[in-house]
């Protein structure tokens, strides 16, 4: 029969003390706290890999910065993931990286590819010409903006669009 844990309290967690090494409270459903150390209390969320079920630590925040009520809401929510089969490390890693390739595809960007691409089928001086003015007038003022079509990011390079 599986040991039955009672639910962490915030006062349990302040007085938690480092014991030498790291110390772990569990708070059910896959929460934990580990009292470090150095006296960092971290909760995390242990889980099995949905195809190797290989054990999986993803580190929610540390105390008092995080609630308990707080690691609580983010362990359910990644619960809810785990229940339809979707990784939360790798939900995780997907939503970084969508949100970085959102902010690196500004109009300065995907301007400068496609003058890359432009260049070998104009003019010197056309190439010149429209260089600088982009360099002038809108890199000043729009580079900073993201570019998205449809709300998906534009593709950094233009030559699988041609």
């Amino acid at each position: 029969m599986a040991k039955r844990c009672l639910a962490l309290t915030v006062t349990e967690i302040k007085n938690a003390k480092s014991k030498g090494t790291n110390h772990t409270l569990s708070d059910g459903n896959g929460l934990y706290l580990i009292v470090r150390p150095t006296g960092t209390k971290t909760f995390i969320f242990k889980y099995s890999h949905l195809v190797t079920s290989q054990r999986i630590t993803l580190s929610l925040g540390t105390f008092p910065q995080m609630s308990l009520l707080d690691a609580r809401d983010k362990a359910s929510e990644l619960r809810k993931l785990l229940a339809k089969n979707i990784d939360p490390q790798r939900n995780k890693q997907e939503i970084k990286r969508n949100e970085q390739l959102r902010l690196n595809t500004t109009l300065q960007a995907v301007a400068e590819n496609w003058l890359e691409i432009k260049k070998t089928r104009v003019t010197a001086t056309f190439f010149t010409s429209v260089k600088t003015c982009q360099s002038l007038y809108a890199y000043a003022l729009l580079n900073r903006i993201p570019v998205t079509f449809n709300g998906a990011p534009i593709r950094s390079s233009w030559r699988s669009m041609e």
